[in-house]
């Protein structure tokens, strides 16, 4: 029998993306937004090293392509990210060429939680749990005040011009800063014993120890401190702007904000109730989300109040990949392939549902077989097709024979089945059209591994689901399945080349952005 092969065709839809300029405010995490530049960043995942790359004005910007990020965060026209182990800190300026500069280095005292604000950054020891910040205002260039060196905090997180943190001993919260706003924070929050604590840009948010409520406290002048629903255990991750808060429902990873900020940007009608989101990040008038399905970046703004944004950053880490041990609540799914080997990603404690959707594994580089032996091609009996386009142009391809003599070439000596190999894409259809390349990896995982959740059509020889790319293009993919005792793979052959012709003559209104691409590739991990 032969071996199996997938041919790979995609209509792509264009994006336009939009970003309109924020402050970030909060803590560590993945994702940061910068303001002043339109920037937000990611540490990207599946590949060698955790990097990270950056989009703004319509570009991706890898910064120092070769060195590991294990967090990130953003401020006033720049970002800062802490190196895999915590022994450095560096610090880009978005409007100045993304040059780095080192803040911070030791190997003797490690740090995590760093926190930017809008001018200062800090983070925190991780042997002495002390806090340490640098930088400051531009305006008068002073420098941004570290607590005493004696106070030893779980966790700190930053807003503008002030900081906070949970205090190691018991729990409580202590500010600090160059205005007034962290000691009115800290003085309303009194001896509230809290465990997570996130800034925004004049309001602090956080969950309390007893019961797993969110309080808020600060500025409410647009109603941002007024939780929906104060129910124990109801919300895990935060984010803060200037007038919003939002929050991820722990129960189904929704999203849900609150505030005149959030009018204003109208998430609320602009969110679908059944995505999944693994993180937030917030910016000043901007909300920027990991989905669950894909680990793709989707931003809010008031650029963009119709519909959300998706970055073409591709996957984005959902936490950092750590080669400590993880706690009870275990790894995260599929971390051996975001880590790229390089460690595992600890799965959140707080979270009930649902995990990420299971991503197919990185296939081996390996040529393809001239012959197979009789017994390898029996335990491989299924022949699939791939076709990406539009639903309504590949129901009627299927009865348009179009003949190519080089198809004739694809074939064997050998008149059998068994014997039949697909080698290339006929050569008449290549040459008068190119686009981009996908793999077989990365089609699934568009589609949640096929999902029949993803299924919305089939035709002739295959169905057709629905997918999304990890740069937030949407596709529809069609796959097919020979049966050996009722089909004959030529005529299957010929059936898919005749649906690739016509695709590459149609034009459609309803189809923009047209970009066919066909590539051969072994369908052993399907």
């Amino acid at each position: 029998m032969t071996p199996e092969f997938a041919f790979l065709a995609a209509v792509l839809i264009s994006l336009q993306l939009q970003l309109h300029f924020a402050d970030a405010f909060g803590s560590a995490s993945t994702v940061a937004v910068a303001y002043g530049t339109a920037t937000v960043c990611g540490i990207t995942a599946g590949k060698q090293g955790q990097r990270i790359q950056c989009y703004r004005g319509h570009e991706v910007i890898s910064v120092l392509p070769h060195v590991s990020f294990e967090a990130i965060s953003g401020g006033q026209r720049f970002f800062c990210g802490l190196r895999t182990g915590g022994f450095s800190l560096h610090c880009w300026e978005t409007d100045a060429g993304f040059q780095p500069k080192r803040v911070y280095h030791s190997t003797a005292f490690p740090l995590t939680d760093l926190a930017v604000g809008d001018a200062h950054v800090c983070a925190r020891e991780v042997i002495s749990g002390r806090a340490r910040c640098w930088r400051g205002t531009e305006r008068d260039g002073s420098l941004f005040p570290s607590p005493d060196a004696a106070l030893q905090f779980q966790t700190v997180t930053s807003g503008s011009g002030f900081s906070c943190g949970i205090l190691k001993k018991n729990r409580t919260i202590l500010c600090w800063g160059s205005n007034g706003i962290g000691s009115k924070i800290q003085s309303q929050f009194g001896n509230l014993s809290m465990v997570s604590l996130v800034a925004g840009e004049s309001h602090v948010c956080g969950l309390t120890a007893s019961s797993g409520v969110i309080i808020c406290k600060g500025n409410s002048n647009a109603g941002q401190l007024e939780v929906p629903i104060k129910s124990a255990h109801e919300y895990t991750d935060l984010a803060l702007g200037a007038s919003f808060t939002c929050a991820i429902r722990q129960k189904n990873g929704a999203v849900s904000c609150w505030g005149g900020g959030a009018e204003e940007l109208n998430i609320q009608n602009n969110i679908n109730f059944n995505d999944s989101f693994e993180l937030i990040t917030a910016g000043s008038d901007m909300l920027c989300g990991l989905k669950t399905s894909n680990l793709i970046i989707m931003c809010w703004s008031k650029a963009n109040k119709n519909s959300p944004v998706v970055l073409p950053l591709g996957m984005i880490i959902p936490g950092p990949c750590v080669q400590d041990p993880c706690s009870s609540c275990g790894i995260y799914p599929n971390s051996a392939f975001l880590c790229d080997g390089s460690g595992n990603i600890c799965k959140s404690c707080q979270r009930e549902l649902p995990i990420a959707v299971p991503l197919p594994k990185k296939p081996e580089s390996q040529s393809i077989p001239g012959s197979s032996s009789p017994t390898r091609a029996r335990n491989r009996l299924t022949l699939a097709f791939l076709i990406v386009g539009a639903v309504g142009v590949l129901a009627g391809a299927c009865t348009i024979l179009f003949c190519i003599s080089n198809c004739l070439a694809l074939c064997s000596s050998s008149n059998t089945a068994d014997n039949l190999e697909l080698k290339t894409i006929p050569q008449a259809l290549m040459e008068n059209y190119s686009g981009r390349s996908f793999s077989l990896m990365e089609l699934a995982a568009a589609t949640s591994n096929f999902s029949s959740e993803n299924k919305i059509g089939g035709g002739s020889f295959g169905v057709v689901y629905k997918g999304e790319l990890s740069d937030g293009t949407e596709v529809a993919i069609k796959r097919g399945e020979n049966n050996e005792k009722t089909e004959d793979p030529q005529e299957k052959q010929d059936a898919f080349t005749s649906e690739l012709a016509t695709l590459l003559r149609l034009n459609h209104k309803h189809l923009v952005g047209m970009s066919l691409s066909i590539k051969a590739v072994s369908t052993q991990s399907l």
